[in-house]
């Protein structure tokens, strides 16, 4: 149960962290791109899997949720 949580914490974090400093950064540049629909949306996700505020955010999040997720287990 332990690593399902640990799993479930990092899918959560990097969720949080695409949504929380990506969303203005990834629809700053659809204006000026050519491309349109999906095909915008995906290169801003993209754009945002290599930028470092986003693994800093996301390892920050885990963190976080790591911490609180262990946080109450003690009684038993």
């Amino acid at each position: 149960m332990g690593y399902f949580k640990g799993v479930l914490t990092a899918i959560t974090a990097l969720f949080l962290a695409q949504c929380a400093p990506g969303s203005w950064s990834m629809f700053r540049g659809i204006s000026q791109e050519k491309a349109t629909g999906l095909a915008a949306v995906a290169g801003g996700f993209l754009e945002a899997l290599f930028s470092p505020l986003f693994w800093l955010v996301a390892g920050l999040l885990f963190a976080l949720l790591f911490a609180a997720g262990r946080f109450g287990n003690k009684a038993r």
